[in-house]
């Protein structure tokens, strides 16, 4: 008997972002109930896919052009080998045409939070949104929260019965209180930080304005100082423009007491944040 095939579309499918766990999961829980999965990315966790036996097609990323055109050119060729499966075909926000369109970010009003203005016309994330969500070339639309359901349905005139809101989860094995106690010498030891001192943090996958870390260090200024004095913070995720954020450190009087690390293995977004679609952040719904 022919097993049912689901296709997944994404320009990234490896690292720590939340979308790259999300499709991983996906994908091992689809094959463990029996599916024909294969994933479609430029960027490959191949790894842990041929260590659970899933086919995976990577794209090759074209060296030549602008980001408007290595982002057509994926479409083209995902929707291609999609259509060539039987089954399901998920996309993931970088490709018209699929079944169901998983939906992990609403561009157009993060752009119009962060920066008080309209995204721009020619913005290259802007237009593929605005063609796939326009077009409705989908039969479901998964949202992570209501609020990301009610602006991409008023926004772009989305039939609301399309939209199904599903929200994130948590992995309550990593984040046990529980465990707390027993976890902490060893994780301030590989830190460096005092068994005794107080420590606050915010760990991401990346995108440091959006995640709201101007917000987090400004928070920390406003404490009283007595509290600053012994204060360790650890920030990790991915950001190629540090040097504000340790300024901001600095002005909080905690810049000799602020660690700045790569993204870890597992993320949870911490409050506050200036613009997050999904419950765990300020302004979720």
């Amino acid at each position: 008997m022919d097993r049912p095939a689901l296709t997944m579309c994404a320009v990234n499918a490896r690292g720590h972002t939340g979308s790259v766990r999300k499709i991983l999961d996906h994908a091992h829980r689809f094959t463990g109930i029996g599916w024909d999965v294969m994933i479609v990315a430029t960027k490959v966790d191949t790894e842990a896919l041929e260590r659970d036996g899933i086919a995976y097609r990577r794209l090759p990323r074209p060296w030549f052009g602008g980001e408007a055109r290595r982002r057509e050119r994926f479409r083209v060729r995902a929707e291609a080998v999609a259509a060539r499966r039987p089954g399901l075909a998920i996309g993931h926000g970088d490709i018209r045409s699929q079944d169901v369109l998983h939906l992990h970010n609403c561009v157009h009003r993060t752009h119009e939070v962060l920066h008080g203005t309209a995204m721009p016309a020619d913005d290259p994330l802007g237009r593929m949104h605005a063609a796939m969500l326009g077009g409705g070339a989908f039969r479901l639309l998964m949202a992570n929260s209501h609020l990301m359901k009610g602006d991409v349905s008023e926004r772009f005139s989305i039939d609301p019965e399309k939209i199904v809101v599903i929200h994130p989860s948590y992995d309550p094995a990593t984040f046990d209180a529980a465990r707390r106690d027993a976890l902490r010498p060893g994780i301030r030891e590989e830190l460096g930080l005092p068994m005794s001192a107080p420590v606050v943090g915010i760990i991401t996958s990346g995108s440091f304005r959006k995640r709201g870390v101007d917000v987090f260090f400004r928070a920390i200024r406003g404490l009283p100082r007595a509290l600053r004095d012994d204060l360790h913070v650890v920030v990790a995720g991915a950001e190629r423009r540090l040097a504000p954020y340790a300024a901001l450190a600095d002005e909080a009087g905690v810049g000799a007491r602020t660690q700045f690390l790569a993204p870890v293995s597992y993320t949870h977004l911490t409050l506050p944040t200036n613009t997050v679609t999904w419950g765990c952040g300020g302004g979720g719904g």
